[in-house]
């Protein structure tokens, strides 16, 4: 478990897996951390692929197509909430959250505790 507090950023390529061509960059900024790096480069693959899949997904379907990954992935109970800004107050795992942005997009992954 990793535990990051400092915002942190990368361009990641969202490549058509056929031609290997890029088609367009999403920045990434990682706000919190505290997840294995593996189920970090995770998440943001998989919400990079649900962008380039499909770049016109309101939010709410952004954040419900990251939960189902991650609940049958990893098990049960991933929440996910995406938007450009929000305030929340959760109860969650201590060693599973992630808070990223991609692009425009805040992106607040978290196994609630059960």
């Amino acid at each position: 478990m990793a535990s990051v507090d400092a915002p942190t950023s990368n361009a990641l390529p969202l490549t058509d897996d056929v031609s290997g061509l890029q088609v367009s960059t999403v920045k990434i900024s990682i706000l919190r951390l505290e997840l294995t790096t593996a189920m970090k480069d995770d998440a943001i693959s998989q919400f990079c692929n649900f962008l380039r899949a499909a770049p016109v997904l309101i939010e709410k379907d952004l954040a419900s197509e990251l939960k189902k990954y991650f609940d049958k992935t990893y098990g049960h109970t991933w929440q996910c909430i995406v938007g450009k800004g929000f305030g929340c107050s959760i109860a969650y795992d201590t060693q599973y959250l992630l808070f990223f942005k991609a692009n425009q997009h805040n992106v607040l992954l978290f196994k609630s505790v059960e």
